[in-house]
């Protein structure tokens, strides 16, 4: 990273500073492994003796309900963004939460085909949000996200480890297209289509021979965090973790509210300008410039464990459940989670798809109400019995 601008003043990351850089992941993926094969072997043993646990239902009725009011209310707000409508939002379309209910057609879908499963009057529409999402030219895992739910989605629904082979040639596909993708997004917002038949060649004979200029580089843009935070000196003790409490306030409400990627200007450097660039620091390098070392060994640790102990617990429980439901939103959403951190299971659980979190709370709601009514009965039950 940063090879190519050594003449303008630009330090490039080292091969030291990515050895060290590929040492911690390699630490990181052992302990993720040695937590999770813990929990397992405690665990695997109470398989046969322990009841499946009872969980909640999915109600279909309630995912439709929601779903067709998510529909109702982002289709034209996609329209809109999209360019097909000349309808002006003025300072709401600058609101964040208005753009992202754009994008609940496509989420709305994929809870339907959850319910409903593949039937075409739902995939149908599924792949046209899709394709737009991809061709949107920035946030490329809004269209990789949604492969991957419905890839999961399948899979729990068919019973079946590995997708078929329809599924891996759309994999394969998303693999070789994805270093490009957001450059072709932009290129067809420009109607630049020789541009677009370019890229998608060079993606298609050199996906595994990356430019500069199109990969990723996250284990570079790592280890550069791991040199700016020791050159730095900065420790924050998971100072940021506490800005979480308002994230869900707007900024259009609050333009001066905490972000919590802020440590990021603090570290940023005229030779690297990480804060001004956007880049990502992945959830080892949040955790080393909150905790440094204690963090790197704990958060893969941590992690492990939750998540096995979460996995075993609906491992044996129907696919119609809550529980599962839940368990496939935020599988997916760890993606995000090992690219910028923890918040993001925040951003792509609860704000993202915030119809599926409506779904979840009414369910939630509607297990309390049902609770207070039993409560209710046994309380006045003995009275009743008298009379």
């Amino acid at each position: 990273m940063y090879e190519m601008l050594v003449g303008s003043g630009y330090s490039p990351v080292s091969y030291d500073e990515i050895m060290r850089a590929a040492l911690w992941c390699d630490l990181a993926l052992i302990l993720f492994t040695a937590g999770a094969a813990w929990v397992e072997s405690r665990e695997k043993h109470k398989v046969n003796i322990r009841k499946q646990t009872v969980l909640l239902p999915l109600d279909s009725q309630i995912v439709s309900l929601v779903c067709i009011t998510a529909l109702a209310v982002g289709l034209p707000l996609w329209i809109i963004f999209r360019g097909f409508s000349n309808v002006q939002l003025g300072e709401a379309g600058g609101v964040g939460y208005v753009k992202l209910a754009s994008n609940w057609p496509l989420v709305s879908i994929m809870s339907l085909i959850y319910i409903y499963g593949f039937r075409a009057y739902l995939v149908v529409p599924f792949c046209f949000f899709l394709f737009f999402n991809a061709l949107q030219g920035y946030h490329r895992v809004m269209a990789v996200m949604p492969l991957l739910y419905v890839v999961l989605v399948y899979l729990e629904r068919r019973k079946r480890k590995w997708p078929n082979l329809f599924f891996v040639v759309i994999l394969t596909a998303l693999f070789a297209v994805f270093p490009v993708l957001k450059y072709i997004g932009r290129a067809y917002k420009e109607r630049d289509y020789q541009t677009i038949s370019t890229l998608l060649r060079e993606s298609a004979n050199n996906s595994m021979k990356l430019s500069a200029e199109y990969a990723p580089d996250f284990l570079d843009q790592f280890a550069c965090c791991l040199t700016l935070a020791d050159e730095t000196g900065l420790m924050y003790y998971g100072k940021h973790y506490t800005y979480l409490a308002v994230y869900m306030i707007p900024r259009a409400w609050w333009p001066n509210k905490p972000s919590f990627a802020s440590y990021m200007s603090e570290l940023g450097s005229p030779q690297r300008p990480v804060h001004i660039e956007g880049r990502i620091v992945t959830y080892l390098g949040e955790a080393y410039i909150h905790f440094r070392h204690i963090g790197m060994i704990m958060y893969p640790l941590l992690l492990s464990i939750l998540l096995t102990k979460w996995y075993r617990r609906i491992l044996l429980s129907d696919f119609n459940t809550v529980s599962k439901y839940a368990y496939v939103i935020l599988a997916v959403s760890f993606l995000q989670v090992y690219r910028d951190g923890l918040p993001s299971l925040l951003m792509f659980t609860v704000v993202q798809n915030m119809p599926a979190m409506a779904v979840i709370a009414v369910h939630v709601f509607k297990l309390k109400k049902r609770k207070a009514n039993v409560q209710k009965y046994f309380q006045f039950a003995p009275r009743l019995r008298r009379a």
